[in-house]
């Protein structure tokens, strides 16, 4: 970040039930913030203002707890060189762009997926790329797989069900169900669980992103499984945003429209054109390739969604703020 920040009025007011304090960061008139390329904090002028390192730093104190400031040092960056992430359902789709991708950043990259013929081919395409073989859906043999992998700054739980319909909601079954929760619901649990564990037992911040769909947010013919899995999807990120946000550690839902993967575009062959039903609801009029998802991820991996936590960050083109478009 280049810019430079304008001076701020700052002053921090303390309320507790019995008694009210100020903390005043300079006691003159006007308490002031500036920065200046000077000292490795920075100093109080004579005039009484404090002047602090430069903002490539952004030492910054952000919050005020009773008697406890919090200093916060955020390098606000986005290059995610030599951080590790864990990515589930690596195989194919979005889930092998991303380990691509981060991989091509620089990043140390575990892909994880149940079929060991594709993280094969994915791992003779870039050396950073470390597979692992393991079926999400077994709870045991997941925890074995990765109870020995370093601490990591953060996971994409991308797994998913992508194949046809579940079916009319009356009508489906207890296995159908079984198999949309245990791939989504049960497995991004369990992944946080033995990840997230290993970040705070550290003392490691990070980020986590799971990746959900519009769907948890409406209603789709004979889909039920699909959404309602990504509907508790959604809450997984919610609970976990704030039971891991003392540790620094940020959990978000990326919620992408249909995407132009190689599933979407068997399914379109094999069961329905319901590309065709995306984009004529969606403003922009098409549905969006797989970058077009990987790189709002790696947004919320960044340094640039500090701050960013809790969130359902929907990629669709517009379709979900539009009732209709076109008369």
């Amino acid at each position: 970040m280049s810019h430079m920040l304008q001076p701020l009025n700052v002053c921090f007011i303390l309320y507790k039930p019995a008694n009210v304090f100020m903390l005043l960061l300079a006691i003159v008139p006007e308490t002031c913030l500036h920065v200046d390329n000077s000292r490795k904090w920075g100093h109080f002028h004579d005039s009484g203002h404090l002047q602090l390192h430069p903002l490539r730093r952004f030492d910054f104190i952000f919050a005020v707890f009773g008697f406890k400031v919090i200093v916060a040092n955020i390098n606000m960056s986005f290059n995610l060189a030599g951080k590790k992430f864990l990515v589930t359902g690596a195989g194919r789709g979005i889930g092998r762009v991303l380990s691509k991708t981060l991989s091509e950043h620089g990043c140390k990259v575990y892909a994880l997926s149940r079929t060991q013929e594709t993280l094969d081919t994915l791992a003779a395409e870039n050396s950073n790329i470390h597979t692992i073989q393991a079926d999400v859906r077994n709870w045991g043999e997941l925890r074995n797989k990765l109870d020995g992998i370093e601490v990591l700054d953060g996971l994409i739980n991308n797994a998913g069900v992508t194949e046809g319909l579940s079916g009319p909601a009356l009508d489906v079954s207890k296995a159908s169900l079984d198999k949309y929760f245990e791939t989504g619901f049960l497995a991004s649990i369990n992944t946080i669980q033995i990840i997230g564990k290993k970040m705070v037992d550290a003392k490691r911040s990070g980020s986590i992103v799971n990746v959900s769909s519009v769907l948890s947010l409406q209603s789709f013919p004979q889909n039920i499984g699909y959404n309602t899995n990504k509907a508790a999807l959604d809450m997984i990120t919610k609970q976990f945003a704030l039971e891991l946000g003392p540790h620094q550690i940020r959990v978000n839902s990326v919620n992408p429209t249909l995407v132009d993967t190689e599933p979407v575009q068997n399914f379109v062959k094999d069961v329905s054109p319901v590309d065709k039903l995306f984009i004529e609801k969606t403003p922009m009029a098409r549905i969006p390739e797989v970058n077009e998802i990987v790189y709002p991820i790696l947004y919320l991996l960044s340094d640039f969604s500090s701050m960013v936590s809790g969130t359902t960050h929907i990629v669709d083109g517009g379709m979900m703020s539009a009732f209709a478009t076109k008369l």
